[in-house]
């Protein structure tokens, strides 16, 4: 989360706003959406609508007309008014596989008509629910990445659903086993410590991400503030991938050719360190950027001798700043940042702003935890940057210490 170049910072304000009335709230998100590899989620949960109050059939048939559906398998079908109901009114069809304990499956669900809802009915009738965890729209169960392992023996049914009650409209289900029947997925990441290199391999039989690619993870704790750079090299079919995912479990990080040639590398360019937001443990997944390449790789962790600081800011106050190549870096795509602190209660209503007539501006609040609760690139105007968008302002979910990042859109 940074950037710097040699031109003027203008204008970065803090102003607190005391109102009765709630300020909307605010849809966190990522500064530039790279991640093409992986899954966005949201927050939407229909569980408090049907599924608990519903006895589902012993014998897994819920539905009288149900469909099998085999690993491997996609099933293009459509949800219609004549499709068995849940009690929320939404249409469902029910497909069914059998399959032991401890098997490795993925399921997702995909529809350009509407958003979908899934859920997978274990033999026992508990369930396992999903409504945007294949990213957009679409679900997957587990959301975003890797396996899930069932847990008992017997016949299983996928409902293909929706989120909203009488929807209609083409859909794809796919069905897909991992290999064997005890690998546990995701895996536990291996340590790895700052100046180490790891050697692994990666093979048909490690976890897969939701585009199929192997994987292996590895895990670290650092400081907020700590600056860290990570590679991944290999001299085999593999083509390197790199995430790298922050304590609250967002990516912070990815790359694929930023350490030149094929090699990846976060921060993606050659000398330098990122940032990290918060104190806590980081788990690095190393990955291929295509599916069935498998072969050796190399992994390397640096930290920097040096710590990024924050400099206080004050409500009503104005600092003028400026980026600069000797600044700290963002770990996601290398650019420049100043950071600003201050002490923040929960109900307060804050607005951020930050000119220049140099650059295009991008504004990053952390949360107390280091966690991204609001970015903005334009809302100021021009390419000028605002938090909490063009008018209004954010209210502050809990008491303590926040973080402002004057960033810009571009990195150097």
């Amino acid at each position: 989360m940074q950037f710097r170049r040699s031109a003027p910072l203008l204008g970065l304000i803090l102003s607190l706003v005391i109102s009765v009335v709630p300020a909307p709230a605010q849809k966190l998100g990522q500064k530039v959406s790279k991640s093409t590899k992986t899954a966005t989620e949201k927050s939407a949960d229909k569980s408090g609508v049907m599924r608990q109050t519903r006895g589902f059939a012993p014998s897994g048939a819920i539905c009288a007309s149900n469909a099998p559906i085999s690993p491997g398998q996609t099933i293009n079908g459509a949800l219609a008014t004549s499709d068995c109901q849940l009690s929320d009114g939404s249409y469902f069809d029910e497909y069914t596989f059998t399959a032991n304990a401890g098997q490795q499956v993925w399921i997702s669900m995909s529809s350009a008509s509407f958003d979908t809802y899934m859920v997978l009915v274990n033999p026992d009738n508990t369930d396992v629910q999903d409504d945007d965890g294949g990213g957009g729209s679409n679900s997957r169960i587990p959301a975003g990445m890797g396996f899930i392992a069932l847990p008992q023996t017997g016949t299983y049914s996928i409902l293909a659903n929706s989120f909203a009650p009488n929807t209609t409209g083409p859909y794809s289900v796919t069905l897909t086993f991992g290999s064997g029947g005890g690998t546990v997925c995701p895996p536990t990441p291996t340590p790895i410590a700052s100046g180490q290199t790891l050697n692994g391999t990666l093979s048909a039989t490690d976890c897969v991400l939701q585009d199929n690619t192997a994987y292996d993870s590895f895990s670290f704790t650092a400081n907020a503030g700590q600056q860290v750079a990570i590679t991944m090299t290999s001299t085999s079919q593999v083509d390197p991938y790199l995430f790298l995912v922050a304590p609250d479990g967002s990516t912070i990080g990815e790359d694929d050719n930023g350490g030149g040639g094929t090699s990846a590398r976060i921060p993606p360019i050659a000398g330098t360190f990122g940032s990290l937001p918060a104190t806590g443990t980081y788990i690095i997944f190393a990955n291929t950027l295509q599916p069935t390449q498998f072969g050796n790789y190399s992994v390397t962790l640096n930290f920097s001798g040096s710590s990024c600081a924050a400099a206080p800011i004050s409500i009503g106050q104005t600092i003028s700043g400026a980026l600069a190549a000797t600044d700290c870096r963002l770990p996601g795509d290398g650019s420049f940042f100043d950071s600003y602190t201050f002490n923040g209660t929960a109900g307060q209503q804050i607005a951020i702003a930050m000119t220049s007539t140099s650059f295009d501006d991008f504004l990053i609040l952390l949360s107390p935890t280091g966690s991204v609760i609001a970015t903005d690139d334009n809302s100021g105007g021009g390419t000028n940057a605002r938090i909490p968008g063009a008018t209004g302002a954010l209210t502050l979910p809990s008491t303590g210490t926040y973080t402002i990042l004057a960033n810009s859109s571009l990195p150097n």
